[in-house]
């Protein structure tokens, strides 16, 4: 091969390695994008699922919780219509205070979602409960305040609280 003929090829490889490396480098510019999309794309898909995923879970919780409500409401009602005006006063029968005690624990052994089902009288008195457990008030408590000072409130939540009758 002569020099020109050395020189020729030099400069056609220059050139065409040249566009090959541009051409290389724009295929893996275009593979890189393609991949960044497909990541961008599969990010928002699982965003999409996990929050479908989360409000599905939400309305399980809230219509657990409203069918729980309702189920204690219905068990008030009826305990409501099982304890007389004598049940109130200062010396209940001990015959119906234990009657009664086996009342709310049948209510609370059937709705399996309460750990126990207790009685206060106006003072914030223990009065009757579905398990054993020494005298104790809720006098102090504010859900108690609270209904005291508006006894059509309905219901009440409170903050989470360390139980009087079992710590």
């Amino acid at each position: 091969m002569t020099a020109a003929e050395q020189q020729q090829w030099a400069h056609w490889k220059r050139e065409h390695l040249s566009w090959a490396s541009h051409g290389l480098m724009a295929v893996v510019l275009l593979a890189m994008l393609a991949l960044a999309g497909l990541f961008y794309m599969t990010r928002q898909f699982h965003l999409h699922g996990a929050e479908v995923d989360g409000a599905n879970l939400a309305w399980v919780i809230e219509s657990r919780l409203d069918a729980a409500l309702r189920r204690m409401d219905a068990n008030l009602v009826e305990l409501q219509s099982a304890i007389r005006a004598e049940d109130l006063g200062a010396q209940a029968m001990p015959a119906r205070k234990q009657a009664l005690n086996q009342l709310l624990r049948v209510h609370q052994d059937a709705s399996g979602e309460t750990r126990s089902i207790e009685y206060f009288d106006r003072q914030g008195d223990l009065r009757y409960s579905s398990r054993a457990s020494a005298a104790f008030s809720v006098a102090d408590r504010a859900y108690f305040q609270a209904l005291r000072l508006q006894p059509s409130a309905g219901l009440v939540f409170s903050e989470v609280l360390v139980a009087h009758s079992d710590g």
